[in-house]
């Protein structure tokens, strides 16, 4: 396995334990996984956006406010790669 896959891996490891405190009101594992540079933008499952570093973490945090404890959060992974600096 290559360095790139093994990191991305472990990100993804972070990424779902993120999701998981995010249901349970806690949008802190998000926002430290998340960009802090502009560009970036959310788009919302209502159909809305946010674009802007500051904005989508905002968002983030007032979302999560949300979602009370005891929430669960799973997602499956159907193909993942990683090579020269590039993953999905």
């Amino acid at each position: 396995m290559n360095n790139d896959l093994h990191d991305f891996e472990q990100f993804m490891k972070r990424r779902e334990d993120a999701a998981r405190a995010y249901v349970n009101g806690d949008a802190e594992p998000v926002s430290r996984i998340s960009t802090q540079i502009t560009p970036v933008t959310f788009f919302h499952p209502n159909g809305d956006y946010e674009q802007g570093a500051e904005q989508v973490s905002s968002r983030y945090k007032r979302d999560a406010g949300y979602f009370e404890s005891g929430g669960d959060s799973s997602f499956e992974i159907l193909q993942m790669a990683a090579s020269d600096g590039i993953a999905y």
